[in-house]
């Protein structure tokens, strides 16, 4: 699965740390997604990362 997070920003930043919730039924130790980004300009930013199915079954995402 593919996941696209779009951040929109009206300063610039630096040193930040964004975490996304994983679908559910993933591993309890993997809950979610960290970035760690030193600097994030103003305006509109994107995010992509592909997430992988542990375990057999039917996910759900928010």
């Amino acid at each position: 699965m593919e996941v696209e997070l779009v951040l929109e920003s009206k300063n610039d930043y630096e040193y930040l740390l964004f975490s996304d919730a994983t679908a559910a039924d993933m591993e309890p130790r993997d809950q979610t997604v960290d970035f760690f980004i030193r600097a994030l300009p103003r305006g509109t930013s994107t995010l992509r990362y592909q997430l992988r199915a542990e375990a057999p079954g039917i996910y759900k995402a928010r």
